[in-house]
């Protein structure tokens, strides 16, 4: 199950080059790392699947800490373009949503930089103007020249093309998405003010 969002949603970070997608998660009662482990929190791709197959250009924030981005070049965020020199997973024992408690999501890209941070405390960086480990030129910048393409986004579910996985047992509340980079601080000052005005 996923939510379809409006397919403009991303269409407009063509002129600040910046983009922040933020949401609150919690893993339902009954699942386990193991059950979601390769699933993305937020999708969008160029139009609905076919026969199981998404279609190019695509954006993948996935549930442990990482990226991919095909939009006018390709980015999987790879050990080489982190900046810290090396990908940190999030799942099994180090699965940041074990408690199922509600905990906030944010990734924020810049050019062609891009972090993800889980409640405000950031995880990974990358800088995408890197070779990647294949060396690979890779570029994110795609994401804002041709993020008007990405029509079909989602919340929630698999809609990575013919991947084997299943859908992902998560809620999701207070999804927010500026053309314009959120830092750690905002980002921080967001989740206590989302949760000034909830029970979460």
């Amino acid at each position: 199950s996923y939510c379809l969002l409006p397919e403009d949603v991303l269409a407009h970070s063509d002129k600040t080059q910046e983009l922040t997608i933020a949401v609150w998660v919690r893993a339902q009662k009954e699942a386990a790392s193991a059950d979601y482990m390769w699933a993305p929190l937020f999708t969008a791709y160029a139009a609905e699947p076919v026969d199981g197959k998404n279609t190019w250009p695509m954006l993948a924030c996935q549930y442990r800490g990482v990226l991919q981005v095909n939009c006018n070049g390709f980015s999987d965020y790879d050990d080489v373009q982190n900046v810290a020199g090396k990908n940190t997973l999030y799942h099994g024992d180090t699965d940041w949503l074990k408690d199922h408690k509600w905990h906030h999501y944010a990734v924020v890209f810049e050019g062609e930089n891009a972090k993800v941070f889980f409640d405000s405390v950031l995880k990974n960086e990358w800088d995408a103007s890197k070779l990647d480990s294949q060396n690979r030129t890779t570029t994110q910048k795609g994401l804002f020249s041709n993020g008007a393409e990405l029509k079909y986004v989602c919340l929630g579910g698999n809609q990575a093309w013919d991947w084997a996985d299943n859908d992902a047992p998560f809620d999701f509340a207070r999804l927010l998405i500026k053309n314009r980079k959120m830092s750690a601080g905002e980002i921080a000052a967001q989740m206590k003010a989302d949760v000034g005005d909830t029970d979460m």
